[in-house]
């Protein structure tokens, strides 16, 4: 069964890089990279699947005995 809009929450870029504590822009080389989903939204919009950004941060979170060994 197809995924509605309501089971997926899209974010704008803007709220994606201020959850990621970076740029739009690295917000978009992420999704160029495949490393987030997005969806397009009209010829120039774009937003980008919550889950997509959740994910991403528990993927590349790191222990602290990890980051300082």
């Amino acid at each position: 069964m197809a995924k509605t809009i309501e089971a997926e929450k899209l974010i704008h870029v803007k709220t994606a890089a201020q959850m990621l504590c970076c740029t739009t822009m690295h917000v978009y080389n992420l999704v160029r990279d495949g490393r987030i989903e997005a969806v397009r939204v009209g010829p120039r919009g774009m937003r980008i699947k919550k889950a997509s950004v959740d994910q991403f941060i528990q993927e590349n979170t790191i222990a602290p005995e990890d980051f300082y060994a």
